[in-house]
């Protein structure tokens, strides 16, 4: 199946309806372009939300666990609440 986008002068493309229902696309899915060198192409797949939202979210610092990370930001955002 070949399907065809114009890049506009943004470069932003809408993606044709065929494409969407066959990637089973959302408003807000996240796609991802790999590169295919020797057909000069790219394969474009969908990410899996869980996995989308992994990507957006930055590695905490070494040593430190999940739970301590949200006692600190509790801890900062309270300081900064009672210095206002």
């Amino acid at each position: 199946m070949e399907v065809r986008a114009k890049v506009l002068p943004k470069y932003q493309i809408t993606i044709p309806k065929k494409v969407r229902q066959n990637l089973g696309l959302k408003r807000g899915d996240v796609l991802v372009f790999e590169p295919i060198p020797e057909k000069k192409g790219f394969l474009v797949r969908k990410i899996p939300p869980l996995d989308a939202l992994r990507e957006t979210l930055s590695p905490l610092p070494e040593g430190i666990s999940s739970e301590e990370a949200v006692d600190q930001a509790i801890a900062l955002a309270t300081h900064e609440d009672v210095s206002k």
